[in-house]
């Protein structure tokens, strides 16, 4: 019966065919233009995933360095000559503690946020490998393989 329907309105139930594809959205068949929109799309949600990935990469970063102010931040503090050697001790112990949990939490949100991009990368590539728009060598330059 839907193959019935499919020949009345003249397309066909092949959801891999690029003309069927065309047909079922009302374009005239010249998939040119679906290739350039579809390339151009891919390659915007490629960019996003890329910039979403490197800014995982900034926190992560920005939480080392962070965590080396603080830490050498206690340590100019315990080296002032009015403090005695418990209180030394003391401001080192605490500038450590307090750059390790601060290296940590920025580290853990940077990975959060990389593997973020990671996932919509890979999504991308499951989508723009499916694409009925794409040919072969357009697939493997919007994924970057060349």
């Amino acid at each position: 019966m839907s193959h019935d329907l499919d020949s009345l309105l003249g397309v066909s139930s092949d959801p891999g065919n690029p003309a069927a594809v065309a047909a079922v959205i009302g374009a005239s068949g010249d998939q040119t233009h679906f290739a350039r929109d579809a390339a151009a799309r891919y390659r915007d949600a490629y960019l996003i995933a890329r910039v979403t990935t490197g800014f995982g990469t900034v926190i992560k970063g920005i939480g080392g360095v962070l965590a080396g102010t603080i830490f050498f931040g206690a340590l100019s503090m315990s080296n002032q000559p009015y403090i005695n050697e418990q209180t030394k001790t003391t401001y080192i112990v605490a500038g450590l503690v307090m750059a390790t949990g601060c290296a940590a939490v920025f580290y853990l949100f940077g990975v959060l946020v990389a593997a973020q991009g990671q996932i919509l990368k890979a999504t991308l590539d499951g989508a723009v490998h499916t694409s009925p728009f794409l040919s072969d060598p357009q697939k493997a330059q919007v994924m970057s393989l060349r």
